[in-house]
């Protein structure tokens, strides 16, 4: 129940310093008062006394900003998914598949949480609802008109997608046209490798640099 609780209240968890000050502390308190280091004697009452003041306070450990399973947008603007939160830092998982550690503080003041105004044409997206997850090519951003109760929402669009439910997978080769923004995040690379995966075995391949899905053996 602690592990957990430090998982879900960062604060909670004890500093590294801490610890070290904790350890020192109960490392004096077990020598005896005659013990001698060296072949002289040291007043360890006095040694206890000041280690007790030095407590670190739990304030000195940064509150993070992001939490696990977030998407934020690096200073050199990249997407990155927050995959855990250590005592100082953060650890960060890259849309091709790498890992970097980063600290709590630096990412906090100069980085910020990913929209999808930041999604560009030809990236590769991951939405939920409609009882299905969708993984697919970003084209763009539309407005469409549900019905006249809802009006018109800002949608994306795309030139492929991957629905993906509880008992099938299906690839779509005409959108989607209709996803709602406030669902999508930016792809994971199993998300990325399984679409391109399904496509492949569908005969279709993509061409990021003119933004097209082509059938294999078009325009070669």
């Amino acid at each position: 129940m602690a592990q957990s609780l430090e998982l879900i209240f960062p604060e909670l968890k004890e500093s590294e310093d801490e610890r070290i000050r904790k350890e020192i502390l109960n490392v004096f308190k077990e020598f005896d008062v005659g013990t001698t280091i060296l072949g002289r004697k040291y007043d360890y009452a006095k040694w206890i006394a000041w280690l007790e003041k030095q407590k670190v306070p739990a304030s000195d450990i940064p509150k993070p900003k992001f939490k696990v399973g977030d998407w934020v947008m690096t200073d050199y603007d990249n997407a990155v998914y927050i995959e855990s939160i250590s005592e100082a830092n953060y650890l960060l998982q890259c849309t091709d598949g790498h890992h970097e550690r980063m600290t709590v503080e630096y990412v906090d003041r100069c980085w910020r949480p990913w929209t999808v105004q930041d999604a560009k044409d030809g990236d590769v997206l991951h939405s939920t609802g409609w009882n299905n997850d969708c993984i697919f090519i970003f084209k763009g951003t539309d407005r469409w008109i549900f019905d006249e109760t809802n009006r018109d929402k800002v949608v994306a669009t795309g030139y492929c997608c991957l629905f993906v439910s509880s008992d099938k997978m299906e690839l779509g080769l005409q959108g989607p046209d209709c996803i709602e923004v406030n669902t999508i995040k930016p792809a994971t690379k199993i998300q990325r490798d399984l679409l391109f995966e399904k496509m492949e075995k569908a005969g279709y391949k993509w061409d990021d640099e003119k933004k097209e899905l082509n059938k294999y053996g078009d325009n070669e």
